[in-house]
């Protein structure tokens, strides 16, 4: 995902429109772990699938909006080693492969509406690959999410697309707590290099936040206990 940044008109690399210059930040975040493992710095008006395929990593799996799909993007990311899950837009063309059984549990089965589960082939994608795609609706909003991963049950395709939100609160987070924006720097590598000050300290928070809750309670637990 991008976050993108207002910057100073002598930036002469970073390059947004014709009148404002403008640095973007890429992010990795792993979900395991919830901490950001990769970045890119680029110009404004860089193109965020080219970063995504720079960025790929043998075994992982990228979830990503629909503004990251493209046939070139999934044909590159095969032969990567790595896997997606993207959501595309409703009015793409292809034809049905093969229908999969719909796995989803009980207690969220009132959730989604009109759920599939298929192996599809887009019409105009030259390569011909063969896709997964899992189609559901929330409230009144359609979800086409495709992915190469067929070891994973319809419900977890589901889930991990969702999970994608956490890079949102991660973008949330780092402007609104790190705040980022006044640059000290102002070539492409001190730019990078202040990125990755705050990184560090978006990680050491992260490890303060547990720590500072446990001292807190311990403190509650000892006025409790002398009373």
């Amino acid at each position: 995902m991008g976050l993108c940044c207002r910057s100073i008109s002598s930036m002469l690399w970073a390059d947004y429109t014709s009148t404002h210059k403008a640095v973007k930040l890429h992010l990795c975040l792993e979900l395991n772990r919830m901490i950001t493992v990769d970045f890119l710095v680029t110009a404004g008006n860089s193109n965020d699938r080219y970063a995504l395929l720079k960025m790929l990593v043998e075994g992982v799996t990228y979830m990503e909006v629909s503004g990251y799909g493209a046939f070139y993007v999934y044909h590159a990311i095969i032969p990567a080693k790595a896997h997606f899950i993207i959501r595309i837009k409703t009015n793409i063309l292809f034809t049905q492969q093969e229908s999969l059984k719909v796995q989803l549990p009980v207690s969220v089965q009132h959730i989604f509406r009109e759920v599939t589960d298929e192996l599809i082939r887009f019409k105009n994608d030259k390569h011909a690959h063969i896709y997964r795609l899992v189609r559901f609706v929330i409230g009144s909003e359609s979800f086409y999410v495709l992915t190469d991963r067929r070891d994973l049950t319809t419900f977890q395709i589901i889930m991990l697309y969702a999970y994608r939100w956490q890079i949102e609160l991660m973008f949330r987070f780092l402007k609104r707590t790190i705040n980022p924006i006044h640059l000290i720097k102002h070539n492409q590598p001190g730019v990078t290099i202040q990125f990755y000050m705050m990184l560090i300290v978006a990680l050491l928070e992260l490890h303060l936040k547990p720590e500072t809750m446990d001292i807190v309670s311990a403190n509650r637990l000892i006025k409790l206990v002398n009373k």
